[in-house]
């Protein structure tokens, strides 16, 4: 490589803005792990009472 093709390679951008997306993309991913990891026990609490619910209204439906 000759200095002259080693500077036109350092000053070409071409893929920097996937590479500013992908990095963005992955702090969003990243946040969302962390929201999620602290709702879990929440949306846990809410699925275990809808199930209670529901198998509480399948005994009273089947008459046992």
């Amino acid at each position: 490589m000759t200095i002259r093709s080693l500077y036109h390679f350092c000053q070409d951008e071409n893929g920097q803005d996937l590479v500013e997306y992908s990095l963005i993309l992955t702090f969003v991913a990243l946040a969302c792990l962390t929201v999620y990891g602290s709702l879990e026990p929440a949306t846990n609490a809410i699925w275990v009472k809808a199930n209670t619910e529901v198998v509480t209204a399948n005994t009273f439906a089947s008459g046992s």
